[in-house]
């Protein structure tokens, strides 16, 4: 009867949890917030919103044209901190970990702690006990790195400017201008690095040397070779993540492929072009890759790619967004949206409220 009760009392508690997720959509042009069940649970009145990642979301309001107020809301659309109610933009760094992208100010939200953030942008969601963060603690000119949880670390050397060190390494810039990969204890693994991406993500480090060009291994070796596209020269600037066991990468301007982590490829289409933008890299999501395609008249639409380069959601739509907790938002045929990842149509007009 007991093992009954707890088997009932789990049940129970996952689905609180569960019908407690809310995913972000829009309509007339405002942000609003629905449940699993399909129902609005905060009204649409945000000129700007993020999913929730955790208990919190980032939305915005438009003060005057162009000038957004930026906030930090729990589920029931309360602000939770004063201290993230401020006219610049946020980021979340991390759950419960927030960046404001103007003073270089870093916050947590459930410590309290802030901390002068050395690093000017963060291209996505990190995760993980071993993410460190670069700051100047104290307004100390040598920077140095943070854990998770606040606690910090100085990193020997002669450090012109360090980058977030994910998996034990970091890109990093001397005082005398030298690039390299570095570890937790400042060696340094790889040098001569002309450009790599912003952080190691799903074990991978996109790097490009002197003399080779390819990602990394958390060792420091080149395990998949490969040539990386870059418009401009500002490292690290080499925005292909993996995500989901692939990397999307463009090596001209105007190639992709899919590489998977063992070094396998496919090559796109050259009538798909990979969404991406500053702060957002393409990434899969929910196993969907958001690209753009040109109809019959030469007018972009937005569909969906599989891990097949295939199309799995169809490009038939004149705005989008990508996959985020099982949903993207969409407009179809001037209608605002969100679909799920086997692209069935929701109207926001018809959420139940």
């Amino acid at each position: 009867m007991k093992k009954l009760f707890i088997f009932i009392l789990s049940l129970m508690t996952s689905f609180i949890l569960f019908a407690e997720e809310l995913h972000v959509f829009k309509m007339n042009g405002k942000y609003g917030y629905f449940d699993e069940e399909m129902k609005v649970k905060i009204q649409p009145q945000y000129d700007k919103a993020e999913e929730f990642v955790g208990d919190y979301a980032i939305v915005a309001t438009e003060i005057r044209k162009e000038k957004f107020q930026y906030s930090v809301i729990n589920k029931e659309n309360k602000i939770v901190d004063s201290k993230l109610d401020c006219s610049e933009e946020l980021l979340l760094i991390t759950e419960n970990l927030y960046y404001n992208n103007w003073n270089s100010f870093l916050y947590n939200i459930k410590t309290k702690k802030d901390y002068n953030c050395q690093f000017a942008r963060g291209e996505y969601i990190y995760s993980g006990e071993d993410f460190y963060i670069p700051v100047e603690k104290n307004n100390r000119e040598v920077p140095c790195y943070i854990t998770l949880d606040g606690n910090d670390f100085n990193i020997s050397g002669e450090w012109l400017k360090l980058y977030p060190m994910k998996s034990g390494m970091a890109f990093a810039v001397k005082k005398n201008f030298d690039q390299l990969i570095i570890d937790e204890k400042g060696n340094e693994i790889v040098t001569e690095v002309a450009n790599a991406g912003y952080n190691f993500s799903e074990g991978f480090l996109p790097v490009e040397t002197s003399k080779r060009s390819g990602y990394i291994s958390n060792k420091g070796e080149f395990v998949i070779q490969c040539k990386f596209y870059t418009a401009e020269f500002n490292p690290p600037n080499l925005l292909y993540p993996f995500n989901e066991g692939v990397a999307v990468v463009q090596q001209k301007k105007d190639e992709w492929y899919i590489f998977d982590n063992h070094g396998k490829y496919i090559m796109l289409s050259s009538e798909y072009t990979p969404m991406t933008s500053y702060l957002r890299p393409s990434i899969f999501s929910n196993g969907r890759l958001l690209v753009s395609k040109a109809d019959k008249n030469r007018n972009k639409k937005y569909g969906y790619l599989n891990k097949q380069g295939k199309e799995a959601i169809p490009c038939i739509y004149t705005e989008e967004s990508p996959f985020e907790n099982g949903y993207a938002m969409v407009v179809y045929n001037n209608e605002d949206g969100i679909i799920d990842k086997n692209g069935k149509f929701y109207a926001s007009s018809s959420l139940n409220k």
